[in-house]
């Protein structure tokens, strides 16, 4: 019985860590796996009083066969993952933009608190990587 108990927990764990990326700092570039119909996440912490977080994609791709990805879709959420606290609920980030997507926040996010920045495809339908870039400030 212990043993099946172990093995659950070890499943459960590594689900959690294979859908959500801890960031540290106030900047992160990351290599996510995006799968079908499945937000990732990169867990922030606000460390300005700025209404805002800064994201851009540089790659999508997928994980074998033609790539004809060219964007992700990105949204905020807070810590729990279920909430979107991001004024839209899905911004576009196209691979050739040379810059980063603004997106801000719907309601006052007090210097400190955690959130989580999300990524998916843009066709829910179909698992990609994709090469992220955020900024918390």
């Amino acid at each position: 019985m212990k043993l099946k108990k172990a093995i659950v927990t070890s499943l459960v764990f590594s689900f959690l860590i294979s859908t959500q990326v801890f960031a540290a700092g106030q900047t992160s570039s990351q290599t996510l796996w995006l799968p079908e119909n499945t937000w990732v996440g990169i867990y922030a912490q606000k460390t300005t009083t700025a209404q805002k977080a800064y994201s851009r994609c540089t790659a999508v791709y997928p994980s074998s066969g033609d790539d004809n990805y060219t964007r992700v879709k990105s949204r905020c959420s807070d810590a729990t993952g279920y909430t979107c606290i991001s004024a839209k609920d899905e911004y576009v980030l196209y691979e050739t933009a040379t810059g980063y997507t603004t997106m801000t926040f719907a309601n006052y996010v007090s210097k400190g608190t955690y959130f989580i920045i999300d990524y998916k495809g843009n066709n829910p339908e179909l698992a990609a990587y994709a090469d992220v870039e955020c900024d918390f400030n």
